[in-house]
């Protein structure tokens, strides 16, 4: 629903497993062909410094836009997808932070004010779903 009431080409909700792989675990959107076959971490390795590996990782919101550094693993796919800027927020449940809900816009623009606020609030009700 979210990827279809903005200007999101893709939403994902990502897992981050013992071994530093971020495993799917759901996705929507007219893009969500850029899912497939990329490697997302969260670990210390390269693919662990992307925008969802640091949300679990940091539990903290990142914000991304492709031509960042830390999104140099990524960005060739992205851009082929018209994907220009990643939101990617932990969501926090009971027990950790070990799941991220992300947003691939194809906005350049940083996501703020109300949209963040929805976004907050989304990950807060996935983390009470799981």
């Amino acid at each position: 629903m979210i990827a279809r009431a903005r200007r999101y080409a893709v939403v994902l909700v990502g897992c981050g497993e013992p071994d530093g792989r971020v495993s799917l675990v759901g996705s929507a959107g007219d893009a969500e062909a850029y899912l497939t076959g990329i490697e997302m971490r969260w670990d210390d390795r390269r693919e662990g410094g992307g925008p969802v590996g640091r949300a679990i990782r940091r539990g903290e919101t990142s914000v991304t836009k492709i031509g960042e550094a830390s999104f140099a693993p990524w960005r060739d796919r992205a851009r082929r997808f018209g994907i220009r800027c990643v939101v990617a927020l932990p969501i926090i449940t009971a027990r950790d932070v070990r799941y991220a809900l992300a947003v691939f816009s194809t906005d350049a623009r940083q996501v703020w004010g109300h949209d963040l606020t929805i976004l907050k609030q989304l990950a807060a009700d996935v983390a009470v779903a799981l």
